[in-house]
């Protein structure tokens, strides 16, 4: 579930985006689980997602806009990927 900077209300991901960030995020934890330190994790643990316009960072769990700036970054809740929190 994301919310948009200055709103009170979670709105869910689309299916396809949200099988997308859960299969990301448990790929990323498997290969965390292998290696010794998280030094190594690059720019690939992040899913682009709402029609191309967003990408959501799977280790900060962060959604940032793609081609625009934005002040505050739109947060991310942990119930979407409720079996790996």
């Amino acid at each position: 579930m994301y919310k948009d900077f200055g709103d009170k209300k979670w709105k869910p991901f689309i299916g396809y985006d949200s099988l997308r960030i859960e299969c990301k995020h448990r790929e990323t934890l498997h290969r965390l689980s292998l290696m010794d330190t998280a030094d190594n994790v690059e720019d690939s643990e992040r899913v682009i997602v709402r029609g191309n316009l967003y990408e959501v960072d799977v280790i900060n769990r962060k959604c940032y806009p793609i081609y625009w700036l934005q002040k505050g970054k739109n947060a991310l809740s942990p119930s979407d990927w409720v079996c790996v929190f």
